[in-house]
């Protein structure tokens, strides 16, 4: 015999939702140590001592700046990190070594690594210094002692410098940029397992590391899987960022919109929001100027707003250590600025970052998106994350009913009165949770009158149809000179 069970399923309109100060930010992506079970974070020394560094670290930093507890899973990955070519800048002084890259790099996030020698070098021999910057010089390390190594390694990437006696000048530099490594669809998938089998609360989860499609396709059937059987929650997600792995030559704005143009149409969900785009953010971590996702502060401010709210709205304020323009404000390919192109990648059902005419270089979202189809019922974030609180009130309402007795009609189905009385007890949850925010512009309760019950395991459908909030996305503002008014 089955258990009894309250199954839901999901329709036109979508979810998504964390309940302010009750639920952890779920986080799942790559780091250089630590458990590989879902483990709750609640501050970013204990992020560091037990993850180290790489993007798991970095997105779990923006949600514990936000007050929220980062229920962190490291995923396994298989590919490693790529580093870009290295350039060699040499100073001004006589040399003789020619600096490489040996070994096969394994970087464990997205880098602009610059090391610089502060003094002439002769290797083998101590007495030389050098800096190391992650993130293209904004911010570098002190002065470090060389020693007599012939080799420095720097998360993952190993710079052969040259040979005893060879020597290099002061001022030289050393400069790649690298990327995180990434996961098998399989090393997803069986993260995802393990942060819905926790006991931990969570309703909105962030994945760290950029998804491909296909990768974004199989979160998104561990997330419809787990929504019938009373975990609606929802993703954030990033697509792959700009490449600038050329340095100096970052890969072109037009370019890299048609590349998310073509996942764009590969991909589609009610449970996620996927980010496009990249941007300079201040870590938490460290204070560097990393060059990053959009996602960890788009997971990290859903996550501190009530499920109604719109991350977007410009009265919010301007989004804090994260720019989409370069240090002297002018566009840059290296990051997306939605309003520079009519928000191309919007179209698309990305949410990305824009500026704001009159609000100078500083970043807010554009708008926040569902990655659902175009015409379906639901858009924005806001929309889901607000029907997933109906569905888990609903759901809960239900649970305390199961197996509970009720009267019959003749023919088999549910009698007037039970059925009055499922529907104005889930209406008045609703009404006290939902409707006096409000979250809602109304809703409707229909509990089936046809379902025969007395044949054993015969479903009773119950549908909740919601009308959400309506959002003021486009003001027309016409200011008209006239001869006189009329007062």
């Amino acid at each position: 015999m089955s258990q009894p069970y309250v199954k839901l399923i999901e329709s036109s309109a979508t979810q998504s939702g964390v309940s302010v100060g009750a639920s952890a930010l779920a986080i799942m992506g790559s780091a250089t140590q630590g458990p590989t079970v879902p483990t709750v974070v609640t501050s970013v020394a204990q992020a560091v001592a037990v993850y180290d560094s790489g993007p798991l670290v970095q997105a779990a930093g923006e949600s514990i700046s936000k007050g929220i507890p980062a229920l962190c899973m490291r995923t396994s990955t298989t590919t490693a990190g790529a580093a870009g070519t290295l350039v060699v800048t040499h100073g001004p002084n006589a040399h003789t070594a020619v600096p490489v890259i040996t070994g096969t790099p394994a970087p464990d996030d997205f880098y602009e690594i610059v090391v610089t020698l502060v003094n002439n070098v002769t290797l083998g021999t101590a007495g030389g210094k050098y800096t190391v910057s992650l993130d293209g010089g904004r911010n570098t390390s002190p002065a470090q002692a060389l020693g007599t190594a012939l080799t420095l390694t720097v998360h993952g990437v190993v710079f052969t410098l040259g040979t005893a006696a060879q020597t290099l000048s002061s001022g030289t530099t050393l400069a790649v940029n690298v990327e995180p490594p990434a996961s098998t669809n399989a090393q997803l998938q069986a993260a995802c397992d393990a942060l819905f089998a926790s006991p931990v609360d969570w309703k909105l989860m962030c994945v760290a590391n950029p998804c491909t499609a296909s990768q974004l396709g199989v979160i998104d059937a561990k997330f419809d899987a787990n929504r019938l059987v009373g975990k609606p929650r929802r993703f954030i997600a990033t697509t792959v960022l700009p490449d600038i792995k050329t340095i100096g030559t970052p890969q072109t704005l037009s370019a890299y919109t048609a590349a998310m143009q073509t996942v764009g149409a590969a991909f589609f969900s009610r449970n996620a929001v996927v980010c496009s785009g990249a941007a300079e953010r201040d870590s938490f971590l460290d204070g560097n100027s990393y060059f990053s996702p959009v996602n960890y502060t788009a997971a990290a401010e859903l996550a501190s707003e009530s499920q109604e709210q719109d991350i977007s709205a410009p009265k919010r304020g301007s989004l804090k250590r994260i720019r989409v323009r370069s240090a002297d404000g002018n566009p840059t390919d290296r990051y997306y600025d939605a309003s520079l192109d009519g928000g191309t990648l919007d179209d698309s059902g990305f949410t990305t970052l824009r500026t704001i005419v009159g609000r100078g270089t500083a970043a807010y979202f554009n708008n926040p998106l569902l990655k659902s189809e175009e015409g379906d019922g639901f858009k924005y974030a806001q929309h889901g994350r607000v029907a997933d609180l109906v569905e888990d009130i609903a759901f809960q309402w239900l649970l305390d009913r199961l197996s509970s007795a009720v009267r019959l009609n003749a023919n088999g189905t549910i009698s007037a009165l039970d059925k009055k009385a499922i529907e104005a007890g889930i209406g008045a949850e609703l009404n006290a949770k939902v409707m006096n925010v409000p979250m809602l512009s109304g809703f409707e309760i229909e509990v089936d009158p046809n379902a025969v019950l007395s044949i054993q395991g015969t479903e009773l459908p119950v549908e909740i149809r919601i009308m959400p909030l309506g959002y003021l996305k486009a003001i027309v503002l016409k200011v008209k000179g006239v001869p006189s008014l009329t007062v």
